[in-house]
């Protein structure tokens, strides 16, 4: 049997002919086509200067890039890509903060193709004006100091952080701070620290878009030794004018002190300021200051300077 006459022959043929019938509806008679052309990337076009000086930003968008359902001739669209399209907001007479839904434009850099649809039709955008703001840097502390040792003077500088974005953003942060760890410190604390910003809830804010005036403040921290010492009631005399003996005691009998610690090595125990017994002639209490040596302090800043007196008559 001859090949011309077999099913191979035939279906060859079937083949070759519906290629060339495909070729011929494809490029000659070139018939209408629809198709999607997705992720088209949105541009945003005639931005008034003040975008261009810094003072109105574009801080948010619904969309970045479009969808297009598009009719044209089959070989016109086939050789059409996304990435040949342009899909342009126009931004002209946007001048103040606000929110804004403007249409999206298609420019295909050929005529012919017909747009049917569109995915978003308009895109939502913000617009926020850019404003700075002076804010103080807080220091938050975390573990715990050696025992025996207390924090004395600190300094930091700079002590304020200016910050430069949208209103809408800056509003979102509630307090500039940098974090010092005193985990079993005995000794000054000193070093630059990385400031961060915080919302209310504190969470940390990390939008590119705000703009700090420095990223570090350089930090020292006196670190003091403390010790116990016991209060003497400084009598001016150990009778009244009578003869009388005068007796004291005195609440709390011992204070916490901080300071140098040649100084604190060299005292064991403070007295009060002279209390002048002459006149007294019954039992009498008051409220009586610390003669602190030069260098030395309370551990706690918050506690009375002052304690209890109580004088008796023997």
């Amino acid at each position: 049997m001859k090949f011309y006459q077999t099913n191979w022959f035939l279906r060859i043929s079937a083949v070759v002919i519906a290629v060339i019938l495909w070729i011929y509806v494809v490029y000659v008679e070139n018939p209408s086509y629809e198709t999607w052309v997705r992720g088209i990337p949105v541009t945003y076009t005639n931005m008034v200067q003040e975008f261009e000086d810094g003072k109105l930003m574009l801080v948010e968008t619904d969309d970045d890039t479009i969808d297009i359902k598009i009719r044209g001739r089959r070989r016109l669209i086939s050789g059409i890509y996304n990435t040949e399209m342009v899909a342009m907001v126009d931004m002209l007479g946007i001048t103040r903060e606000g929110t804004y839904s403007l249409p999206v434009n298609i420019n295909f850099g050929s005529d012919g193709i017909e747009i049917l649809e569109k995915k978003p039709y308009n895109v939502q955008l913000t617009v926020d004006r850019v404003v700075s703001e002076q804010r103080d840097i807080e220091v938050n502390s975390k573990g715990s100091m050696r025992a025996g040792f207390v924090l004395g003077e600190s300094t930091s500088s700079p002590a304020t952080i200016t910050l430069t974005g949208p209103k809408s953003l800056l509003e979102r942060v509630a307090h500039c701070a940098i974090t010092v760890d005193f985990s079993d410190v005995a000794q000054d604390v000193k070093g630059l620290y990385k400031i961060k910003l915080y919302d209310a809830s504190n969470n940390e804010v990390t939008d590119e878009r705000i703009i700090k005036n420095v990223e570090y403040t350089d930090v020292y921290y006196e670190v003091l030794p403390t010790k116990i010492l016991t209060v003497k009631p400084a009598l001016t005399e150990q009778t009244n004018a009578n003869g009388n003996t005068i007796e004291a005691t005195v609440v709390p009998e011992r204070v916490t002190v901080k300071g140098d610690a040649q100084i604190l090595a060299d005292i064991t125990e403070i007295f009060t300021v002279p209390i002048e017994v002459s006149g007294v002639r019954e039992a009498v209490t008051a409220q009586v200051g610390l003669e602190l040596p030069e260098g030395v302090a309370f551990a706690d800043d918050a506690i009375s300077s002052t304690v209890t007196v109580s004088l008796q008559v023997k």
